[in-house]
């Protein structure tokens, strides 16, 4: 994994932990988001641009494949956030979903 597709990994990670944090997780289920970027790698996701590029069919087909966090990519909205991301909107990111 290069240095772009690391910070693209750890930037959804982070951002789905502050969103856990915010609505009063427990540590232990913020390890679990740890196994969530481990997961992804393993379906072969391992850059936002990927995320971002997933059709309707392709992300449910790729939830239904997540184990314990299915149901997480519609909930935390993983495809809109990808493509903000992906294409460098860290703006348009913050307005929808808050500072990074």
């Amino acid at each position: 994994m290069d240095k772009e597709e690391k910070q693209s990994e750890h930037i959804i990670v982070n951002v789905c932990a502050r969103r856990r944090v915010e609505e009063g997780q427990t540590t232990g289920e913020l390890q679990r988001l740890r196994m969530l970027a481990e997961r992804l790698t393993e379906l072969g996701i391992t850059t936002v641009g990927q995320l971002a590029a997933l059709d309707a069919a392709e992300a449910e087909a790729l939830d239904a494949r997540l184990g314990p966090f299915t149901g997480r990519m519609k909930r935390d909205r993983w495809i809109e956030q990808a493509r903000f991301l992906a294409a460098g909107d860290r703006a348009g990111f913050e307005a929808a979903f808050g500072k990074l």
